[in-house]
C-alpha cells in the first residue's frame, strides 16, 4: 500500500503558519511526495489562481521550480491532468510489457 505524502508550497500568510515537510523526509515508490504548486482546493486559501499568461511569462515562471528540484531529481510535469494520465498510463503499459 502506497503512503503519500503531501506538501503544500506556503507561499502566503496562512500557509506560512502551517508546518513545513520535515526536511528528512526521503520520498521512495512506496512513500511519495506530492507537491501541490497551485494549492489544493481542500485548502481554499492555499490556491493560486492567475489571468491567461503569455508563453514567454509561462517559460520564465516555469524555469524555478525545475531548477530548484533538479538536484532532488525531481521533475514537475508541466501539462495538464489529462495528459499526465495518458503519459502515465503510456509509461506503465511500456514498463508492464504492454500489460
Amino acid at each position: 500500500m502506497i503512503e503519500l505524502k503531501e506538501h503544500l508550497f506556503r507561499w502566503n500568510e496562512y500557509l506560512m503558519q502551517h508546518k513545513p515537510t520535515s526536511s528528512d523526509f526521503t520520498p521512495t515508490h512506496e512513500k511519495p511526495l506530492v507537491c501541490h504548486l497551485h494549492g489544493c482546493y481542500e485548502i481554499p486559501a492555499s490556491l493560486v489562481l492567475t489571468e491567461d499568461v503569455s508563453e514567454a511569462q509561462k517559460e520564465k515562471a516555469q524555469k524555478y521550480p525545475d531548477r530548484y528540484f533538479a538536484d532532488l531529481y525531481i521533475q514537475v510535469y508541466w501539462q495538464d491532468c489529462r495528459e499526465f494520465a495518458a503519459e502515465l498510463r503510456t509509461r506503465w503499459e511500456a514498463f508492464n510489457g504492454g500489460t
